[in-house]
């Protein structure tokens, strides 16, 4: 029996957070992006690019998606030659969940944005719907998958499996508008004067998960108590339903991004700090959710799988049984709360080119980012080599590699390329990836894409000759 309720927990857990990881993502800059000087997309990353040889630029919807697993399949399932059965290896996932310190969700989308020249200032004006998440992965639990709880049997020696804050989810929409400043040939400086206005936040106050086993391995009981910040623009009733939606909450904050750029015939080199803002203060459908009926006890017995298979499949109905319970016994209250705040990542970027040819470049990218939302490792950075080409602005093609430290770990080998065409010469399209952790599928936990189209006015390249 013992034996018995071990493996269904830790299978259970591990499932769950394996299936997690495989749609999880962590936030990372696409820095072969920065690297582009044809892309417009590039001035939210530092207020004073602008397209070099364009007065005028409209920036239709595009996206970016930023995938990193700390889990790849290679590591959760191991086969070796001559195996007849590929294997579940808990070691490793382990230990692939330690070194990544959790799992994370950072989506872009870019609405519509506009940038124009006039003289030797240019102004942008861009929208983006952002969504950002995180799940940390306690140590406990860690523990739990690698030993079980044998060592933690008897009412007074219970097992902490989650105490504090492990997770964080926002959703907002950022509206930004900029200018900047040729101040000669050489020096470009710029900014952008942000406001921010949220729609969705879940920010969690006190929870606590605590693993009961009885002294003869018969039952486990888990004791769960939960306080979570939410608001945004969903309304709830007095039984917990979802009444309405407010369009434009009133949940605002706002930000300030600052840059600069240097460049001669010989390198180049900028720098830039992104949303230096306070936060979002959250005011309207602010609630406070906690278990109705305070803390939360499941009980687990184990489960009589012996008449669930038959001939013809596999009769689920004893497990959504045990799936409707633990619905009602951690059934969420929503009650009024107050105001609140949460944190915005302040960003970094620096780079330096050299000028090889003309129409040929190589050199550094740097992207840090700090995060105090994320209490367990709040700075991660990376740095990246480039190589940059641009034939006549009909075709742009950036290559690289970066070296990523996510606060836990170092991975080296995380390579990537970008493209964008100019088919006719007003449109542009541009396709990056990077971050790209393994060239293999089974060993991959990382990728960063940017796809998206711009339309492109006025050849200043073309007035100057």
């Amino acid at each position: 029996m013992k034996k018995n309720i071990i493996s269904r927990m830790r299978f259970v857990v591990v499932m769950t957070l394996a299936l997690g990881a495989a749609f999880a993502a962590q936030a990372q800059m696409g820095t072969l992006l920065y690297g582009s000087n044809r892309i417009p997309q590039n001035n939210a990353f530092n207020p004073a690019f602008f397209p070099q040889n364009n007065k005028i630029y409209i920036a239709l919807p595009a996206l970016r998606a930023n995938i990193n697993m700390p889990l790849a399949y290679s590591d959760a399932i191991k086969y070796e030659a001559g195996d007849e059965y590929s294997t579940l290896d808990l070691n490793s996932i382990s230990d692939a969940f330690s070194k990544s310190g959790g799992l994370g969700l950072n989506l872009d989308v870019h609405a519509l944005g506009a940038g124009f020249r006039v003289k030797n200032m240019f102004f942008t004006l861009s929208s983006q719907a952002k969504v950002s998440g995180y799940l940390a992965m306690p140590n406990e639990i860690l523990d739990f998958l690698q030993h079980g709880n044998a060592d933690h049997v008897g009412e007074n020696d219970k097992l902490h499996l989650i105490n504090g804050q492990f997770f964080n989810v926002q959703a907002y929409t950022e509206y930004a508008l900029g200018f900047g400043y040729e101040i000669n040939k050489n020096i470009t400086v710029g900014g952008h004067l942000k406001l921010y206005n949220g729609y969705l936040v879940a920010q969690p106050k006190d929870t606590k998960v605590d693993l009961f086993t009885a002294a003869d391995y018969s039952q486990l009981r888990a004791d769960m108590d939960y306080h979570v910040n939410f608001g945004g623009c969903l309304q709830f009733d007095d039984s917990n339903k979802v009444s309405g939606v407010t369009p434009v909450p009133n949940n605002w904050g706002f930000g300030l991004d600052l840059g600069a750029s240097y460049e001669c015939d010989l390198f180049d080199a900028s720098i830039s700090i992104l949303d230096l803002t306070p936060g979002i203060t959250w005011n309207q459908n602010v609630y406070q959710v906690s278990p109705v009926g305070g803390e939360v006890h499941v009980t687990f017995d184990g489960v009589d799988i012996s008449g669930a298979a038959n001939g013809d499949g596999f009769d689920t109905t004893q497990f959504q049984a045990i799936m409707d319970s633990l619905r009602t016994n951690i059934n969420p209250n929503f009650t009024e709360g107050g105001s609140f705040k949460t944190s915005i990542p302040t960003k970094f970027n620096a780079s330096a080119n050299i000028h090889i040819l003309p129409f040929l470049r190589a050199g550094l990218v740097f992207h840090g980012e700090y995060d105090k939302a994320m209490t367990q490792a709040p700075f991660r950075c990376s740095t990246s080599l480039l190589g940059h080409l641009n034939l006549a602005d009909r075709f742009e093609l950036v290559v690289g590699n970066t070296v990523v430290n996510n606060g836990f770990s170092t991975d080296w080998f995380n390579p990537g390329f970008g493209v964008d065409i100019a088919p006719a010469r007003p449109v542009q399209l541009y396709f990056f990836v990077d971050y790209l952790s393994s060239l293999y599928v089974v060993d991959m936990k990382s990728v960063n894409m940017y796809l998206g189209l711009n339309v492109m006015i006025g050849n200043r390249k073309a007035e100057k000759k």
